[in-house]
């Protein structure tokens, strides 16, 4: 690969991101991620001049599928808080544009991390350490997500993802009817841990 700067575009990592972060049969939980990977873009955190870093977007991609599935967990009781960590079962890792398994193991190695990928491995240890490292970019994909608009606008983009045909970003009248009403339960529980205030 050259040294030249590319973009890692929505179309390459939509075949990772869609089957991790499905959870409503007519929802708009695709269209959020894909708007969540343009707000990353704006942050710089989608461009690569190598096979690792283009390996660290695609972690990043699953990063926003991981915190899109622990928000849910908390604001629809849909699974458990850490439960995206079944999903990153193995099935992101193959030929692009999944994950390079060589890649991932380089990438793994840079960050110390130990790996047995060889011929006799069961294959977990390499899940396991995916997990791990989806897990590092967890909280760097959250701090540009918080910082591109505010709390309100990216609670009130995932919590309107249950319904289908949402166009993001939301309009600052449809932000504001999502966390003025019923702030409540669950929808409150979500709202305190997005905010810190838990």
């Amino acid at each position: 690969m050259s040294d030249e700067i590319e973009r890692l575009e929505w179309d390459e990592v939509k075949a990772v991101v869609a089957p991790m972060i499905s959870t409503w049969s007519d929802g708009s939980e695709v269209s959020w991620a894909e708007y969540a990977w343009g707000v990353l873009g704006a942050h710089g955190l989608t461009t690569y001049a190598s096979e690792i870093e283009r390996t660290y977007c695609l972690l990043r991609a699953l990063a926003v599928s991981a915190f899109y599935l622990d928000f849910c967990a908390r604001a629809f009781g849909e699974g458990s808080p850490d439960d995206w960590r079944y999903k990153v079962d193995g099935d992101q890792i193959g030929p692009a544009p999944l994950i390079d398994p060589f890649t991932l193991g380089q990438l793994v190695e840079r960050e110390g991390m130990e790996v047995d990928n060889g011929t006799y491995s069961d294959g977990e240890q390499t899940i396991e350490a995916l997990r791990d490292v989806v897990a590092a970019e967890y909280a760097g994909v959250v701090k540009a997500l918080r910082e591109h608009g505010n709390d309100a606008q990216l609670f009130a983009s995932m919590f309107s993802t249950s319904r289908s045909g949402v166009a993001y970003p939301l309009p600052s009248d449809q932000v504001t009817a999502v966390v003025d009403h019923d702030l409540a339960g669950d929808k409150m529980y979500a709202w305190m841990w997005l905010t810190g205030e838990l």
